[in-house]
């Protein structure tokens, strides 16, 4: 078969056809339809042949109900009655052909728009219910099972002696003088009458409970039901002179009920080609035409099948049409911020609104949600009816929905900011101060304490964020109205949580780091400084409901001065001062603050236990001897004589 040269009414339409909805589609979008020119055209006759192939399938579906819950057709305890049965009807529905007399000839009667059947599975047959009885192994089918408190006795220790029989009673006891004395004595238990057991409640003395498994029926009835599903696998055959591969891999792709509404099918042939399959024929005879068309000094080559111009091989178009803004796009994703700044968003959106195709794009692309976010291309590619290459299509799609967050904004990152800023200052001082004040020695030990403190992070920062979430909610809200509704994406204003989680861990974290460095010394401490300064600033500490609101946090040792350092007035000891010095000059983490502290406690015991020199830690200056024996003409004496 050779394409047509020669003039045929029904393939120049084809051609002319297609011309006109590749103008269409591209007109307004920075081009006119009248630069769409057409250069040329060829077209042949194309036979298509689908073979539709459906197979019949039993299907079975059983639930299992405590009772007598049997259906008309039942096999009372003979599972393998039932079994049978099951696998009778199974293959009945597989190969008995008088069953299937309804759907084939539904088939048969739509002739070739029943091609459109063949895109999903179809009931042909439902036999019903049967069902069988089985009885319950735990309770053995009496439907009553041991009862545990009594372990099957009916009776159980009485609650009031324990089971002895009796109780001791007190009674007061006097001579004639009136004078007395308290006297104990055993007496017979009026609750069991001296025997030390009692009826069980639980069973009601019966030894037996109903059994919860079949809930006192002691049997349970399992309903089958087998149904029959033609099953369709679609061979489609293409004979065509003009992209018979291209046109063949579309078809494959392209689901049946859209190729009966573009092409004109018949019915041709029909048989079973075994038990359990039958074949349907169905061919088309139609035109196939390929378009050869310029733009912007560029020609482009497209082809479609059918009377309608279903568009089989559709070159990226959109990729030259849409150049400038591909290119923008590349520069900024090329670019290490990869985003858009809000001026440039409005300008793009302004762009994107005046190209009908962009448009109905980003209207689109504006309405998805969850997981359809990550593939906003499809979106593109339907507006360009696929005349657009995946790349192209999948940029577009992405700075849509980058440009979109900023003029149609799905939430407020400056109110999640805003709300969460006074707990993640929190959260940095109070683990700085816990840290400064009760580091705990040992890298495991340090280490669940951090863990610790990250837990009570993550906590506060989910107990707060319902607030920020509302905020959000609102001010993103509000912000989306200056764009028409079409463009206004569904809110998120959840979806900045999970990093503000990490940033309450990291912040947390940091003023737990800097906490265990005053602690060894290895920084100045804070003392709490810092929020007894804001506590003092406000008037925070005069204010009754916060002195209450707060005091847990002081009992747990948050946000609360070192114990061992004093007041800003008390002087400093020259004596300490001269200790600390030396120790530090041997090594040891310690603060010079002259004050005893329990970091230069442990220092000092630690020196005396690796020098195995006998000290009285208790006297300083006993102390500042051995040290200043240790370190020779090195040593650093007091500044002044006490």
């Amino acid at each position: 078969m050779s394409a047509q040269l020669q003039i045929d009414p029904a393939g120049a339409r084809l051609i002319d056809r297609l011309h006109n909805n590749i103008a269409s589609l591209v007109d307004g979008n920075h081009v006119d339809r009248k630069e769409v020119a057409k250069v040329g055209g060829r077209h042949c006759p194309c036979h298509l042949v689908y073979e539709v192939e459906w197979t019949f399938v039993s299907h079975t579906a059983w639930r299992r109900m405590v009772g007598n819950k049997a259906v008309s057709t039942h096999f009372g305890y003979n599972r393998r009655q039932y079994e049978t049965e099951t696998a009778h009807r199974c293959e009945i529905g597989r190969t008995h052909h008088p069953i299937r007399d309804d759907f084939t000839s539904s088939i048969l009667s739509a002739a070739g728009a029943s091609l459109g059947n063949a895109g999903q599975s179809q009931a042909v047959w439902d036999f019903g219910q049967h069902s069988v009885h089985d009885a319950c192994q735990r309770c053995h089918a009496s439907g009553r099972v041991t009862c545990n408190p009594c372990i099957g006795s009916g009776r159980v220790h009485c609650y009031r002696c324990h089971g002895a029989g009796t109780t001791t009673e007190t009674r007061w006891v006097s001579n004639h003088q009136g004078q007395g004395r308290h006297q104990t004595y055993q007496q017979t238990c009026y609750s069991c009458g001296g025997s030390g057991r009692i009826g069980c409640n639980h069973c009601g003395g019966s030894g037996k409970v109903s059994c919860s498994d079949c809930e006192g029926h002691g049997f349970f009835t399992e309903v089958m039901t087998v149904t029959v599903q033609a099953e369709p696998h679609v061979n489609i055959i293409t004979r065509s002179t003009l992209s018979p591969d291209d046109l063949s891999a579309y078809l494959v792709k392209l689901p049946v009920a859209q190729a009966v509404r573009y092409l004109d099918f018949t019915l041709r042939d029909n048989q079973a080609t075994a038990d359990d399959r039958w074949q349907v024929v169905y061919d088309a005879h139609t035109i196939v035409a390929e378009l050869d068309l310029r733009l912007r000094k560029k020609t482009y080559t497209a082809a479609a099948v059918g009377e309608q111009a279903l568009a089989f091989i559709r070159p990226p178009i959109f990729d030259d049409v849409f150049i400038e803004e591909i290119t923008d796009l590349r520069k900024i994703w090329s670019d290490q911020k990869k985003t858009f700044s809000n001026d440039k968003a409005r300008k793009f959106f302004e762009t994107y609104q005046g190209q009908p195709v962009l448009d109905q794009a980003m209207q689109a692309v504006a309405k998805l949600k969850g997981q359809s976010r990550q593939t906003p291309r499809r979106q593109v590619q339907d507006a360009c009816q696929g005349y657009i290459s995946d790349a192209s299509a999948e940029l577009l799609g992405k700075g849509m929905m980058s440009l979109l967050d900023k003029v149609s904004p799905p939430h407020s990152l400056w109110s999640w900011g805003v709300v969460m800023a006074l707990p993640m200052l929190l959260l940095a001082l109070g683990a700085q101060n816990w840290f400064e004040n009760q580091a705990p020695e040992g890298h495991w030990a340090l280490f669940f304490a951090w863990l610790g403190t990250a837990m009570v992070a993550l906590a506060l920062t989910l107990m707060v964020s319902p607030v920020a979430a509302a905020v959000s909610a609102v001010v993103s809200a509000v912000r989306r109205q200056a764009v028409p509704a079409e463009y206004r994406q569904h809110g998120r204003n959840w979806q900045p949580l999970r990093a503000v989680l990490a940033i309450a861990v990291v912040t947390t974290s940091l003023g737990g780091a800097l906490g265990w460095m005053a602690h060894m010394g290895l920084l100045p401490r804070w003392n709490n400084i810092p929020t007894a300064s804001a506590e003092k600033a406000l008037g925070l500490q005069d204010l009754a409901p916060y002195v209450s609101a707060s005091g847990w946090l002081h009992r747990a040792g948050v946000f609360v001065a070192s114990a061992d350092q004093p007041g800003p007035k008390q002087e400093q000891d020259p004596v300490l001062t001269a200790i600390q010095n030396n120790l530090r000059m041997l090594g040891y983490r310690v603060t010079v603050t002259g004050h005893m502290d329990e970091l230069t406690q442990r220092a000092m015991a630690s020196f005396a236990k690796q020098r195995k020199v006998k000290v009285n830690v208790a006297n300083p200056r006993d102390v500042l001897a051995t040290l200043c024996a240790a370190l020779k003409g090195r040593c650093v004496k007091e500044t002044y004589a006490p």
